[in-house]
This record gives structure tokens, C-alpha cells and sequence, in this order.
């Protein structure tokens, strides 16, 4: 999870720049890189499959409270997604 605010109104460019300045990381390695905007209500996930960046974006509900058990099961439902979209 790349730490600190981030302007959600960012895409694919805006995004990748912030983990090539933030984190000094790679992201076409194929990490998953998780951002959280400022009220905390949603997630993008951005994520190098080998031919091209994808962005997944979650808003989480008014009653979600449990921010912790709602990310990890996010994380879970995108990682399984993301096995299915990669051809073996």
C-alpha cells in the first residue's frame, strides 16, 4: 500500500509516477500498488499484467466501517481476479 494521500482523481500516468517518486519502484514489475484517497472510502489498485497497466478502483460503503477487514477482503477478491485475467 503505497503510504500517505493520494489524489484520486489521478489514472494510469498519475498513478504510476506517484510509485516511480514515492516508493522509487518499478511499476511495470508487476507488483500490485494500492492507493487510498484522503477520506479513506476508496482504493485503486494499480497493476502491471505483462502487456499493460490496469487500474481497478473500489468505493467502499457509507457503513464501512471495519476499514482494516473490508481492505484485506478487497485485496483478496482483486488478486483472484487478477489470477484469472493472467493466462497460465
Amino acid at each position: 500500500m503505497v503510504g500517505g494521500r493520494t489524489d484520486m482523481r489521478k489514472g494510469f500516468d498519475g498513478l504510476a509516477a506517484a510509485v516511480q517518486e514515492r516508493l522509487a519502484q518499478d511499476p511495470f514489475c508487476g507488483q500490485l500498488f494500492v492507493f487510498r484517497g484522503r477520506r479513506g472510502d476508496l482504493l485503486k489498485v494499480l497493476w502491471w499484467d505483462g502487456q499493460g497497466l490496469c487500474l481497478f478502483a473500489k468505493r467502499l460503503a457509507a457503513d464501512s466501517d471495519d476499514f482494516a477487514r473490508s481492505f484485506r477482503d478487497d485485496l483478496a477478491r482483486c488478486s483472484e481476479m487478477i489470477s484469472l485475467a493472467v493466462p497460465t
